[in-house]
């Protein structure tokens, strides 16, 4: 047996629409698929899936929806989007920082408390 690669990550949110706003101002990008009940975009080459709750929700009754999750995307010029972000409008964590492991780094929170990070290798 083998692992190949990471497919999919799912995200179990409480409202799809906003979800999906969040992740188009994020992302830049537009789902690659949606339906009633779900949205997915493509992450280098990685779906990040977003699922609406059903009838029987996904979160464990008096936990926070996101709680312990935590994705990183690496990207190109974080400063610039940075920037982006900003001017959207997201609550940023923090600016861009390097960090002593050797990335330059920032996040947010999605709407549902997922923590997303973007991060970039820091110049020598």
């Amino acid at each position: 047996m083998k692992i190949v690669s990471i497919q999919s990550v799912f995200f179990f949110v409480a409202d799809l629409e906003r979800s999906k706003v969040f992740y188009r101002g994020v992302l830049g990008a537009e789902p690659v698929e949606q339906g009633p009940n779900i949205a997915s975009f493509n992450v280098g080459g990685v779906e990040l899936m977003l699922h609406a709750d059903g009838d029987t929700p996904r979160v464990t009754p008096g936990s926070a929806r996101g709680a312990g999750v935590t994705v990183h995307f690496q990207v190109e010029d974080i400063h610039a989007l940075w920037e982006r972000l900003h001017g959207l409008g997201i609550h940023l964590t923090e600016q861009p920082t390097p960090k002593p492991w050797g990335f330059t780094e920032f996040g947010v929170r999605d709407p549902d408390g997922y923590e997303v990070e973007f991060l970039e290798p820091s110049s020598p």
